[in-house]
């Protein structure tokens, strides 16, 4: 982000600074922005929009090692691909949710791949379960019929 775009200054302290705090922050964790009242509003908004944030997603225990993939291939291209960091608990805590740092846009964009990667699942299981019902009825009316057919 440059201060030029937004025509302000930005001063960051040096490290080690010690001082006075200002509105109870430490002096060396402020930043000081100079310039009009709305051009350092806009500036404050583009630094807060960087800072990262930690949201969290349930997916359910079933689906996590698809979404680690294998060696943790699939985790880790989720991670490059959107610029987050995902945490997702080990098997033994028996946890749904995934914690998801980085910035609020790619934090969404990581939610909106992984939820598609759970319907995905879903229409997979599914899929599963009906074709699973296809062979039991076709092994059950083909031993009707076999049966049926000793009996004449």
């Amino acid at each position: 982000m440059s201060a030029y775009r937004y025509n302000a200054r930005i001063r960051v302290p040096e490290r080690g600074t010690q001082g006075e705090a200002i509105d109870g922050i430490p002096a060396e964790n402020c930043i000081q922005i100079i310039g009009r009242d709305t051009k350092c509003e806009a500036v404050k908004q583009a630094l807060l929009e960087l800072i990262p944030i930690t949201r969290s997603i349930a997916v359910p225990l079933d689906y996590h090692s698809s979404l680690i993939g294998r060696s943790g291939e699939a985790v880790r291209a989720l991670m490059n691909a959107h610029a987050v960091r995902v945490k997702i608990p080990p098997a033994g805590l028996k946890c749904e949710e995934i914690e998801v740092t980085g910035r609020a846009e790619n934090i969404e964009q990581a939610f909106a791949e992984i939820r598609e990667k759970m319907t995905e699942l879903d229409r997979q299981s599914e899929d599963r379960v009906c074709m699973e019902y296809a062979e039991l009825t076709t092994k059950f009316t083909c031993c009707r019929s076999c049966a049926a057919s000793k009996f004449k």
